[in-house]
């Protein structure tokens, strides 16, 4: 009985490590407002479109409200902004890094020609290996590409990030918020 529940454990253990080991392949299209999420076989096509504003009478509801408090609480005291702001930027740019741009296709424009002129001179003389970035005239702006990640390396950098958070502090600084007010 026990031998049977160790192999079970063991080989879920080790499906769901495989399942983490598996790239997923994410691509976009800002022209056909399509974003495409491929992963083990799956894949998932969503088309985008941007949300229209409301009324002018109605009130838009209000959201992140917990992401506003622990701003205002970080803001509020420096010691824990010192600490935390290095953390995340940390982590932000290992997950960023272990992104791998298999092909990435831009192209920019801005109101004003001289900035055009100016950023068209600048992209003309960089060369990348996979993505193609460049300017034109005519206000059109797109991007196009695909970005393939695993997802085990970005479940490691926020399970550590959320292990090294200085939890102590927050909810000492949230409880004296709270005092106050």
């Amino acid at each position: 009985m026990t031998v049977t529940l160790g192999l079970i454990l063991i080989s879920t253990g080790v499906g769901i490590l495989a399942l983490l080991l598996v790239p997923v392949s994410l691509r976009f299209d800002s022209r056909e407002k399509q974003l495409i999420v491929r992963w083990l076989g799956f894949s998932i096509k969503k088309k985008y479109v941007p949300e229209k504003p409301g009324k002018p009478g109605e009130e838009v509801p209000r959201r992140g409200w917990l992401f506003r408090t622990m701003g205002q609480l970080i803001m509020e005291d420096r010691t824990l902004a010192c600490d935390m702001v290095p953390r995340l930027f940390r982590s932000v740019v290992s997950v960023i890094r272990s992104v791998s741009v298999r092909d990435m296709e831009a192209t920019f424009s801005v109101p004003d020609p001289m900035w055009n002129g100016l950023l068209h001179g600048v992209l003309a003389n960089m060369s990348t290996k996979n993505a193609h970035l460049s300017m034109n005239f005519e206000n059109v702006n797109y991007i196009r590409g695909s970005i393939h990640f695993y997802p085990y390396r970005v479940l490691r950098e926020v399970a550590g990030l959320l292990i090294r958070l200085p939890y102590r502090r927050m909810i000492r600084g949230a409880l004296s918020r709270k005092k106050l007010s």
